[in-house]
């Protein structure tokens, strides 16, 4: 029963119904126009009875004028040109192939100069298909339309599948080769990474630098304990004692600067050069 028609291409859909609907009874040319009548409702049914009304009294309307006017009334000529375009026009482009297929049926019965021999109606479907799928099709010239979807369809799942086994053995190489770049090997000091320093006989022994190893040298803070009659400077903690005399006063544990004693002008005392023996 069609009770509207607001959608011009569902009111086409219903009079192909019909038409099929006619194959299957046996009707006289003017029983078919009485019988579809009886489906239609509302205001496409108000409109049947004023197409009557219009007709030479007397006049019996076929199932050819009934179609016209149908069509005339319903399904705009503009429109059935549209949808014959965007079938000529149509491609898979990003789709399955099921869902090109449904659209590919769905526009074609807009276009039917087009597909009315399975030749036509394989040429178009296979001018739609996108270029891999036309490629992988190129020996299937002596198939029908439904054997050409079927293959492709087919087609398609392998060179799917064939993706996915690529996709996850380029995945596996990429993530061994990975593990590789971030391994790290440490090689703690003396462990024979680095060459051994040679001994220092210095009071204070150079400083450990490694190949590359960027170097910052800053100013040390010196801090001194208060200056008392009887006591010796203080040298920084960061840095050892040492057992070089006072130029001042002769005596181990202190610079010159820190001497707490006297000033001489002239110290007969001379510090004995790096390396030899220190006074006890």
């Amino acid at each position: 029963m069609f009770t509207k028609a607001d959608e011009p291409l569902e009111a086409d859909d219903w009079l192909r119904v019909m038409q099929h609907k006619f194959r299957l009874i046996r009707y006289s040319e003017t029983q078919k126009p009485l019988f579809a009548a009886q489906q239609l409702r509302g205001a496409i049914g108000a409109w049947w009875e004023n197409f009557i009304t219009i007709q030479n009294p007397g006049h019996q309307v076929t199932s050819a004028e009934f179609k016209d006017a149908f069509h005339a009334h319903y399904i705009p000529e503009g429109l059935m040109a549209m949808k014959a375009e965007e079938f000529l026009a149509l491609r898979q482009g990003d789709k399955s192939v099921m869902e090109y297929v449904a659209k590919f049926n769905h526009l074609s019965q807009y276009a039917m100069e087009h597909v009315n021999t399975d030749r036509k109606k394989k040429a178009c479907f296979m001018r739609g298909l996108n270029t891999k799928l036309q490629t992988m099709m190129t020996t299937c010239q002596n198939a029908t339309y439904y054997e050409a979807v079927n293959i492709a369809i087919a087609s398609e799942e392998k060179n799917k599948k064939h993706k996915e086994e690529k996709k996850k053995a380029t995945s596996s190489t990429f993530s061994g080769h990975g593990q590789k770049r971030q391994r790290i090997i440490y090689h703690p000091q003396g462990h024979g990474r680095f060459p051994a320093q040679p001994p220092f006989h210095g009071s204070f022994p150079p400083p450990q630098y490694r190949p590359g190893q960027q170097v910052y040298s800053r100013p040390t803070a010196i801090t001194t304990a208060p200056c008392q009659p009887n006591a010796l400077g203080v040298r920084p903690t960061a840095l050892p004692n040492h057992n070089y005399p006072c130029y001042n006063c002769g005596k181990p544990g202190q610079f010159s600067k820190e001497c707490p004693y006297p000033r001489r002008n002239n110290p007969t005392f001379q510090r004995p050069p790096i390396g030899q023996p220190q006074p006890s």
